[in-house]
């Protein structure tokens, strides 16, 4: 069974940080994604909401956001590849 999917370009930046604390984290925005390992604790937000205090920041993300899966899915897209809409 084939399955389509639409993308639709995500109309802001994203920002892929470490941050020392959880508490630092604004997990009342619309969007964000926190993952936490044994060594680090690491944030994906938009560019405006990051926090001040991280440990390591990388802005000028783009993300994309995938429709008629099973679920909904966000992903990104890497540095050196061009979203087309």
């Amino acid at each position: 069974m084939e399955r389509s999917y639409e993308t639709k370009k995500l109309p802001y930046e994203l920002t892929v940080c470490k941050v020392s604390n959880v508490s630092d984290i604004n997990l009342d925005t619309d969007i964000c994604f926190v993952c936490k390992t044994d060594e680090e604790i690491s944030l994906v937000c938009r560019t405006k909401d990051t926090p001040a205090d991280t440990a390591e920041r990388d802005g000028g993300w783009r993300g994309l956001k995938a429709k008629n899966f099973d679920h909904a899915m966000t992903v990104l897209a890497a540095e050196g590849y061009e979203v087309v809409d």
